[in-house]
């Protein structure tokens, strides 16, 4: 049963910020606008909808214009793309509306327009110029440059002081206390240390403490037990799985690609990254030195045996890749999240244009982009040392080595029956290549046909026609009879054929390679055919002579060399074909005539020596055998999931250094000015120099990011580790310092902090002391009267911090907590992500795998980020959704259950001990005797017979006979569920095999009716109201009623492929009252199923969970087997539930 106090406890988390009439563009949307929406509009709609040309008085070029519409009226309509005529057109679907004019466009643009309008079409663009003719002047952003304070060099400011009875704990409280004392203002009190030991345990390890360390560090009365409690939080394990975390936000962590066709494209070895980031903060690796090993680990010296800091160029590679390929959009997700994750620009749109707002050209951009162009993913990714050798570690090897072997033996049968059966038929391709005119089958589609009929491949047959000229006209030796042949007309062949064949055996001035010769001695062709015949049979004769002596040398092609042991499946065919041909090409046959035909199969340019690429790309492959290619290819790529299987790094590593130019309008096939790999000129400055030529410039660019002089790394990290502190960053827009973000509201304290972290050796851990340690971060989160009511006043959002900001838990620190009171949390760290969205998963949600393509609606309801961008910060919202899974979710009823088991007591007097032993372990803290009593009350009034649905007990179903003289049921026979449906069958001699029920309606049946019955569970006045459906083409219909065990017959319905209302209003009914739903089939049993579903409310009682809502009982929900309900929470268990739900627990406080 559901009642009050748990549905309260779960409605009243706490509440969400209003939301702001028509927001700003979040950065995630303005970069997805300016990255996948402006260029489409620019190239395809602004030269009939733009500043020069508004056909049918519509433009594109303005936000405003485009809300406006033309003539037929507004172009999107935001939030639903099928209701917004400019999707319409651009998909085509309506024969009257179809733009561009000139043709449809790329489906991925199509979609991108949709997904933008859906967005709720957040569009960047002012409306007093146009994109067409741009107003803006790049010179004078930049000019802006010396005097935005972002772009200031940082300084280590002079520290106020403070007057007043207030003490500064540390030089952070002087610059806040000024701050404060400007409006009259000061700190609230200081937080007691319950609150205190709470409120750094959730900061820092994203759980409570427990009820033992509450205890201990009340009573600890030394002068630094709280410098001590931060030493020890800040030194524990669960410090980084919390830290990292936060970071793994800005690194818009996944373990997925994000794919839009279909597949879901894992990252099997992301978790690495994720391990590495944990492992990173707990060490108090140097944030300088986390970046660079972030951006170009690669390049870094190791230490001997331990490559682990590879892990770190997960930063660049988890993101989203959908086709699976490192395309331009890749790289750009990439210079996103390095701009604005360490220096908080916002550089995407410099890759369409000089970036509006900010002081980023597209130069800029795409000197970054040559960068990351300059940058590759390695085919196979190094494993990371190192390892711990574990059983399963050593089955892995076993079973490794067993896949590899079998693939390579695979392929290397495979690739030789191919290669027999393809150069068993060049005479066959240079009939096929001939008949088609000497053309292939792109340039001749009949020659298509013939193909396929001939079952010769498209490839070999273009691939020849392709060679022509120098393979077989510059071969004469070889070719030159074929070429005299097939000059010769089909009728009359073999008789001019005869002298021709003659000569060529003949061989007088010994031009012909004996072979072929030989091939025309004897009875002379009679086709072409036969030609083409005699020339299969001479190159199949020589590749199998050679097949027959290189014998042992195929056998030792069938085993692994060391290439193979670390390839994908595909690779090793690759690797296997690659030897194959190098044996090809080493091992000669005895006899010279023999091996120069031999040579024509096995050349570099031979069309029968086809790329390995091909072999599977052009179906070269029997069906059999790539069944068999596909088989062993999946077993190995089935390694990486296996339990055993060596850690790998998400590296990327050099390539050939690309020298790029700007893409005008971000058009690849438009290029303009040469844009030099180099950091960004508004902060390199006028000396800036490009990277070197001979590498990536990654290590250069990781250079310039963390160098002391740069001004935005250290600003935009501070305000990150104070944002996440205080729930807000000093600058508001914690990822964008341009001119567009928010300025600092205390600027002095932010470059303190950056200045003190830089000279303290860009160390994390002595910056979360420094803060925490603060008077600020100590006071409480509740003022006295006098002095909240005057914060309220001059500083109503808390900007200035004269009281601690209250702070909801974020999804992981929640869900962790949960797990953690109860006695349940699984503390193994690291490894392979775990399903969290499953109740038993019981480890730390950091560990939780991240779907970047379909994220669960469990991360969406409590504000997980999306994992397709860098996140800044959290959103912090309550929303019904949350209430309703933390109600109903089995996860928080198991832990509810366990929470219970441990405090229940053993008897009636142990009841008050036992609700406090519940409050210490989910609140860390004593009940009140109010709240003692309010517990023991709730005790008392639970229901000694409870069930999770009542409303859903009040339904039973079966079959009856109905009395149509006394107009009552004379006899219910309940059935059982089959499944997720009531069925009949054959009953005490009744066939009712056609009966059945389910939460809609069912199928009738004229011997017995069908019947849906509800039991009155109380006195009252009731309403009856339902639509009743017979929409099927045959038979005659179905007759329904609806009677009282105690009144008789209420109503009575027909529908014969129709829809007709079924309505009853105000019918007594007491306790114990049946209400029978029946449903004949009329006089043709054809077409009996039926929709009748009604739903009973009693406008007079409420629902005891849902106060307000009138009781109702609804035969389509209430539609299930109760015999499988879960049993419900004891009063104990319900308790828990309530404390878990309640404001206390999900506050870090």
């Amino acid at each position: 049963m559901l009642r009050t106090l748990p549905a309260l406890a779960a409605l009243s988390l706490l509440p969400a910020p209003a939301a702001a009439a028509d927001p700003a563009p979040t950065p995630e949307q303005v970069a997805f606008f300016e990255n996948k929406v402006r260029p489409v509009l620019v190239e395809h709609c602004y030269s009939c909808h733009g500043e020069k040309k508004d056909k049918g008085g519509l433009r594109l070029d303005t936000r405003a214009a485009t809300l406006k519409g033309g003539d037929t009226g507004p172009a999107v309509v935001p939030g639903n793309p099928d209701k917004s005529p400019l999707v319409r057109a651009v998909k085509f679907t309506d024969p009257h509306l179809q733009m561009p004019p000139k043709g449809k466009l790329a489906q991925a643009q199509i979609d991108a327009l949709a997904e933008w309008v859906k967005q709720g079409a957040p569009d960047p663009r002012t409306d007093a110029g146009t994109a067409t003719a741009d107003p803006y002047d790049f010179k004078k952003v930049m000019a802006g440059v010396p005097t935005h304070w972002a772009f200031r060099p940082v300084a280590l400011p002079k520290v106020p002081e403070v007057r007043g009875p207030q003490a500064a704990r540390n030089d952070v409280d002087r610059f806040l206390l000024a701050k404060l004392a400007e409006k009259g203002l000061a700190f609230a009190q200081s937080a007691d240390k319950r609150t205190l030991i709470r409120r750094a345990t959730f900061d820092l390890h994203g759980l409570p403490p427990t009820p033992d360390e509450v205890e201990a560090f009340e009573k600890d009365a030394r002068p630094d037990a709280y410098e001590q409690l931060i030493d020890r939080l800040l030194a524990s394990p669960r410090y980084g799985e919390r830290w990292g975390r936060h970071w793994l936000d800005v690194a818009r962590y996944a373990d997925n690609q994000g794919g839009i066709f279909g597949g879901q494209g894992v990252y099997p070895y992301a978790w690495t990254y994720r391990d590495y980031v944990i492992r990173a903060f707990n060490a108090d690796l140097p944030f300088d030195r986390f970046v660079t090993e972030q951006l170009a680990a690669d390049l870094l010296p190791a230490k001997p045996g331990d490559n682990r800091h590879l892990a770190a160029l997960g930063f660049l590679t988890v993101g989203r890749k959908p086709n699976g390929n490192v395309d331009d959009d890749v790289i750009d997700d990439r210079i996103d999240t390095l701009s604005r994750g360490l220096l908080g620009l916002t550089a995407g749109c410099a890759r369409c244009h000089d970036h509006k707002l900010e002081p980023i050209a597209t130069a800029d951009y795409y000197g970054l982009y040559s960068v990351f162009k300059s940058t590759k993913d390695p085919d196979v990714l190094p494993v990371l040392e190192p390892q711990e050798d574990t059983p399963d570690a050593v089955k892995y090897r076993a079973d490794n080595e067993k896949a590899r072997a079998a693939a390579v033996a695979a392929h290397a049968r495979i690739t030789a029956l191919t290669l027999t059966d393809v150069r068993g038929g060049v005479g066959e391709y240079l009939l096929s290549v001939h008949e088609a005119g000497g053309k292939s089958v792109y340039q001749n589609p009949k020659a298509k046909d013939d193909v396929l009929k001939k079952k010769l491949h498209e490839y070999v047959h273009n691939t020849v026609a392709g060679a022509w000229a120098a393979w077989v006209k510059g071969n004469p030796a070889v070719f030159g009879p074929w070429e005299e042949f097939a000059k010769l007309p089909a009728d009359g062949f073999g008789a001019k054929a005869k002298p021709l064949a003659e000569s060529f055996a003949a061989n007088a001035d010994k031009k012909l390679n004996s072979l072929v010769a030989k091939a025309f001695a004897g009875p002379p062709p009679e086709s072409l055919a036969e030609v083409a015949k005699r020339y299969s049979e001479l190159f199949d004769g020589v590749h199998k002579a050679w097949h027959a002596k290189a014998t042992g040398e195929l056998a030792k092609l069938a085993k692994p060399d060391e290439a193979d042991a670390t390839a994908t499946g595909a690779q090793i065919g690759t690797n296997v074909i690659g030897r194959y041909y190098k044996l090809e090409q080493s091992l000669a046959l005895d006899d010279a005539d023999a091996e120069k035909v031999r040579q024509l199969l096995v050349a570099a340019k031979s069309p029968f020596a086809p790329p390995a690429n091909q072999f599977g790309g052009s179906r070269l492959y029997a069906k059999a055998s790539q069944d068999e290619i596909n088989k062993v290819t999946q077993a190995v790529a089935a390694l990486d999931a296996h339990p055993g299987t060596p850690a790998r790094a998400m590296v990327v590593q050099e390539a050939q250094p690309h020298n790029g130019k700007v893409f005008i309008r971000g058009n690849p096939r438009t290029q303009g000015a040469p844009a030099p790999r180099a950091f960004f000129a508004a902060l390199a400055g006028p000396d800036r120099k490009p990277f070197p030529a001979t590498s990536s410039g990654r290590l250069e660019l990781a250079r310039a990011i963390t160098d002391p002089a740069n001004p935005l790394t250290a600003r935009v990290f501070v305000n990150r580790i104070w944002g996440w502190h205080f729930g807000r960053g000093i600058v508001g827009t914690a990822s964008d310092f341009g001119f567009r973000g928010d300025r600092p509201t205390h600027p002095e304290l932010l470059d303190y902090l950056a200045a003190k972290f830089v000279a303290d050796g860009w160390s994390v851990k002595k910056l979360h002391k420094l803060v925490m340690t603060s008077a600020a971060y100590r006071q409480s989160s509740r003022s006295a009267d006098a002095l909240a009511a005057a914060g309220v006043k001059a500083d109503p959002e808390n900007r200035l911090l004269w009281r601690m900001p209250v702070r909801k838990l974020e999804f992981e620190a929640y869900r962790d907590s949960i797990l953690a009171v109860s006695g349940r949390l699984d503390g193994t760290r690291g490894g392979k992500p775990r399903d969290v969205a499953q109740p038993a998963t019981l480890s730390r949600t950091v560990y939780a795998f991240v779907d970047r393509k379909t994220l669960p609606n469990l991360f969406r309801s409590f504000d997980f980020p999306d994992p397709n961008f860098s996140a800044g910060a959290r959103a912090s919202t309550t929303l019904p959704p949350q209430a309703l899974f933390l109600m109903n979710s089995p996860f928080v009823l198991d832990n509810a259950k366990a929470l219970a088991a441990a405090a229940k007591p053993a008897s009636a007097a142990d009841r008050p001990a036992a609700v406090q032993k519940l409050y210490r372990a989910a609140l860390q803290r004593a009940a009140t005797a109010a709240e003692v009593s309010r517990a023991l009350a709730f005790l008392d009034a639970y229901p000694p017979n409870d069930v999770v649905v009542p409303e859903a007990t009040t339904w039973s179903y079966g079959f009856a006979d109905y009395d149509d003289k006394a107009k009552k049921v004379t006899a219910f026979t309940p059935l059982a569920f089959a499944g997720n449906v009531v069925k009949g069958g054959k009953l005490a001699g009744v066939d009712l095999t056609g009966l059945e029920l389910g939460p809609d309606g069912g199928k009738a049946t004229k011997v017995r009716a069908a019947c849906r019955r509800w039991t009155a569970p109380e006195d009252g006045k009731i309403d009856v109201a339902a639509e009743l459906s017979h929409t099927a083409p045959a038979g005659d219909g179905v007759l329904c009623r609806i009677v009282s065990s105690r009144t008789g017959l209420l109503g009575e319905w027909t529908a014969a492929n129709d829809s007709v209302p079924t309505k009853l209003k105000a019918v007594e009914v007491k306790k114990g009252d049946a209400l029978d739903f029946l449903t004949f089939s009329k006089a043709d049993p054809a077409g009996n199923a039926f929709r009748w579903a009604p739903t009973i409310t009693m406008p007079e009682r409420q629902m005891a969970a849902l106060p307000g809502t009138m009781m109702k009982w609804d035969a389509k929900t209430h539609f299930f087997d109760t015999s499988k309900l879960p049993a419900p929470l004891g009063p104990w268990e319900e308790l828990a539930q309530v404390l878990l739900l309640s404001n206390e627990f999900a506050a870090a406080e």
